[in-house]
């Protein structure tokens, strides 16, 4: 078993242009740590981020947490109405025999290598 540590891409709660107040929300179901979900009338958990954009492009809900770049690339159709930012996350992998030999393996984030003694 192998781990590893990196953030993702930021996200945020990213609305429809042509919704005055959203109501439903569209999000993966591990991100519902990240809002409140007494704010919203209905949640609909979708598998991943980019899914709920493209559903969220189709106007099947108000509002979805997605990559805050989706509304850069569609700033007609999205808008930001609360950063989140990147979540750093954990992955177990599983496999027949271990990458690890004693030292890390390198990441393009060389901060996270700054917390180690």
């Amino acid at each position: 078993m192998d781990t590893f540590i990196l953030p993702t891409q930021s996200i945020a709660v990213v609305k429809r242009k042509d919704v005055k107040e959203p109501r439903t929300l569209g999000l993966p179901e591990p991100t519902v740590g990240y809002i409140d979900p007494k704010a919203w009338n209905k949640l609909i958990f979708e598998t991943t981020k980019p899914v709920v954009e493209k559903k969220l492009l189709e106007g099947l809900y108000d509002a979805g947490v997605a990559y805050s770049r989706s509304a850069l690339e569609h700033p007609d159709e999205l808008e930001i109405i609360q950063e989140i930012g990147e979540v750093v996350t954990t992955w177990l992998l599983y496999g027949p025999r271990p990458r690890y030999s004693g030292t890390i393996i390198a990441s393009p984030y060389p901060e996270l290598h700054d917390l180690l003694p």
